[in-house]
């Protein structure tokens, strides 16, 4: 019994770790049922048929003004209804008069203005910064109107501005899928019955909140209880003489860095893949620091051996006396690992500058994350 006790007061962090960490992974390896109501194809159609609705009732009302009164006299009397119409429904309008443009409510899409669109009638079109579909009205020989449904944004970069997401009345994840191919995903029709495109399945299973949070709960807590006993494995009997604790030192930062490196390539955790701090839109600096996540991963790891290095690293035992060549050797040596570590800090610190969306600015430092 008294032996248990003994084990158990040396390992108890290092199990209840394990604990917390198998069951992160349990979490994790089970999400799948989870996440198969990822995408609500009802729910999008439906939105997606009330839209296309709305898009033809406005755009027809909007061509009957343009016919009745006339160029000037719509643009003065009824044009500033129609801009709000974008932010709100994400409904982009053109009104065209004998093949010339008169009128359009949004600029976000490169448009031609000397050329007529050749887009069908309920067309799934992009552009070249997103999703939309299309409708027509013509009102007498002369006037057409188009109406561009927005279904998901689609530009060529994202940062805080820009961001490649679904209208929010669809109420989809960003990661979801749009294709005009099928590849296994879910078909949306247009209100008549026509085939517009499919919804595909993320490439990376989406987490809800909860269960997301609860496995980075547990992932982390086993990871931070690891280094607590690590840093307290020092105290260990068989830890006594400053050699043995200058190898079990390096045992430990070998590990350390093996281990990081083995989840950066093969990306595991995949859960923390899904959060926004681990995207490289903020902060995207190598392989080895691919997201602002990873650079505090990393950072914190780095800060654990530096402190592991600074309480328990000896170079000689205080009893004995080193000849002046093993002190000279060891301090050449020591002036190596400085000057690597600040060349390292130099690199981490300059991605923050060049690799990275986040303002830098010194004078207004509590606005930093802005």
């Amino acid at each position: 019994m008294e032996t248990l006790k003994i084990i158990w007061g040396r390992y108890s962090l290092l199990f209840i770790a394990l604990l917390f960490f198998a069951g992160g992974n349990i979490i994790e390896k089970n999400r799948i049922p989870l996440d198969a109501k990822s995408i609500n194809a009802g729910h999008f159609q439906s939105v997606l048929n009330n839209k296309i609705r709305m898009a033809e009732a406005t755009i027809q009302t909007a061509g009957e003004r343009l016919a009745e009164k006339g160029q000037e006299a719509f643009i003065s009397n009824f044009a500033e209804k129609y801009y709000d119409i974008y932010r709100e429904q994400g409904l982009v309008i053109y009104g065209y008069s004998e093949n010339e443009l008169v009128f359009w409510n949004s600029n976000v899409i490169p448009l031609n203005l000397d050329l007529l669109p050749g887009w069908s009638h309920y067309e799934l079109i992009n552009p070249g910064n997103g999703y939309y579909v299309t409708t027509k009205h013509e009102a007498g020989d002369t006037i057409m109107l188009l109406g561009l449904v927005l279904i998901k944004h689609d530009y060529v970069f994202e940062n805080e501005f820009l961001e490649n997401d679904f209208h929010p009345d669809f109420r989809m994840h960003p990661e979801v899928g749009i294709s005009t191919r099928d590849e296994g995903g879910h078909a949306i029709e247009s209100p008549t019955g026509d085939f517009l495109f499919y919804l595909s399945e993320p490439s990376r299973t989406l987490y809800t909140n909860t269960f997301a949070l609860l496995t980075c709960f547990l992932y982390t807590a086993a990871a931070l209880l690891i280094l607590i006993w690590l840093y307290g494995s020092f105290n260990m009997p068989w830890l006594r003489t400053p050699a043995s604790k200058n190898i079990w030192l390096a045992f430990i930062i070998l590990i350390t860095l093996s281990l990081r490196l083995l989840a950066l390539e093969s990306g595991y955790p995949e859960l923390f893949r899904n959060f926004q701090l681990f995207q490289p839109h903020h902060y995207a600096k190598s392989s080895l620091f691919p997201s602002l996540g990873d650079l505090l991963i990393n950072s914190t790891l780095i800060l654990f051996i530096v402190i592991c290095f600074t309480a328990h690293f000896r170079i000689i035992d205080r009893d004995t006396n080193p000849c002046r060549l093993k002190s000279i050797a060891w301090v050449i040596a020591l002036t190596i690992l400085l000057s690597a570590f600040m060349f390292f800090f130099h690199y981490m610190f300059s991605g923050l500058i060049f690799n990275s969306s986040i303002q830098l600015e010194v004078h207004n430092f509590f606005y930093l994350n802005q």
